[in-house]
């Protein structure tokens, strides 16, 4: 498990880079991503960037979870 987890946070650093070219092109986008790690990194990154987002993953309820799809 802890290689499984090391796997997904090696690769953050790309997947953030990519995520921040996407925000210079002013489109909507949506990003799947299973570790936790890499989504807390992906979030992170967002906020430093002052961009708007909306984070679904395992604790979010599901009341808030259907407000956050509409």
């Amino acid at each position: 498990l802890e290689l499984y987890r090391d796997s997904g946070t090696a690769k953050l650093p790309v997947v953030v880079s990519y995520v921040h070219d996407l925000l210079q092109g002013d489109v909507k986008f949506i990003v799947f991503a299973h570790h936790q790690d890499v989504m807390d990194g992906i979030a992170h990154s967002l906020r430093q960037a002052g961009a708007d987002f909306v984070r679904i993953d395992g604790g979010t309820g599901a009341q808030q979870r259907q407000q956050l799809v509409h």
